[in-house]
């Protein structure tokens, strides 16, 4: 028999490769969390921006109805509207109107799946004729996620009697 004296060393080797195992799974559930976060902070935006979009559709659709695409009011009051109104001046979100078909997009400030923080905002400037005659307006719009730091704020120009065209090019 060998009553060779133990050195220790395979105890000392398995407790230090055990201590960066777990220091290595700390990382990892660490870096796990983080990409949870980032990924719900995007489905948030990319909600925010839907909201945003559905607003700005809302506000083309209402302009090409008959009687609706006019040279615009002073929109003086800070706050919604009353209703939808073509504006003059500076285009801003100070005078707005909501978006509220609550049925598309629900609405609850305590948040939940599928909820929105705010019904999106919109406003409609006349920004005047183009070179071809027709009307062009000036919409931004605004939405929300599921929280109130989430939010996109979107802005297009419109011309009104034309399905599609390319702006640039006139």
């Amino acid at each position: 028999m060998n009553n060779r004296r133990q050195d220790g060393f395979v105890l000392i080797s398995a407790l230090i490769f055990l201590v960066l195992m777990m220091y290595l799974g700390v990382a990892m559930f660490r870096g796990f969390g983080l990409d949870q976060m980032m990924a719900s902070n995007l489905r948030e935006k990319s909600r925010a921006t839907e909201a945003a979009q559905a607003a700005i559709d809302f506000a083309e659709w209402w302009l090409i109805q008959p009687g609706n695409a006019t040279t615009g009011v002073a929109c003086t009051a800070a706050g919604a509207q009353t209703g939808t109104q073509v504006c003059t001046g500076t285009p801003s979100l100070t005078s707005f109107a909501n978006f509220t078909d609550t049925t598309a997009l629900p609405v609850s400030t305590s948040g939940g799946v599928g909820n929105y923080y705010a019904n999106p905002i919109y406003s409609i400037y006349y920004l005047g004729l183009d070179t071809a005659g027709k009307q062009m307006y000036s919409i931004t719009a605004q939405g929300w996620g599921g929280n109130k730091n989430a939010v996109a704020t979107l802005q297009t120009v419109f011309r009104v009697g034309c399905k599609i065209c390319d702006l640039g090019s006139e």
